[in-house]
């Protein structure tokens, strides 16, 4: 009975062995997926590294830029204040020129007219006196 018990042991122990060798398969497929997720991960990971390095760059070339349209704004500020005085006295000598023709006429239209009076004073005195 101990070569039988024997045999059953060891057909027993085929039978684990064989289960083992299937389990072992089994996980070493499974060992392959993940190892295969884990470099998919890892380039994914690097990938992400370059891109937030490529922003991290970004982020300081638009504060970069910021100071830059902020000096260009006070710059420009300064210049259309400048543009609008120099606006705003040419329309005074502009106006002080426009003025000056009216008051031209002006000055022969009461010459003509206070001349005319006095013409007319002129005769009358004479043709009455």
């Amino acid at each position: 009975m101990e070569e039988k018990q024997i045999l059953d042991q060891l057909n027993t122990l085929s039978n684990i062995t064989r289960e083992q060798s299937v389990l072992i398969e089994k996980l070493s497929g499974r060992v392959d997926v993940l190892t295969e997720k884990i470099q998919v991960s890892e380039k994914k990971l690097s990938d992400n590294e370059c891109i937030i390095n490529g922003v991290f760059e970004l982020s300081k070339n638009v504060a970069i830029y910021a100071k830059e349209v902020e000096h260009l704004t006070k710059t420009m500020d300064k210049r259309v204040t400048d543009i609008e005085e120099r606006q705003y006295k040419q329309g005074e000598r502009i106006g002080a020129l426009e003025i000056k023709p009216a008051k031209r006429m002006e000055l022969i239209i009461t010459t003509i007219i206070t001349g005319f009076v006095t013409l007319l004073l002129g005769l009358f005195a004479g043709y009455f006196l």
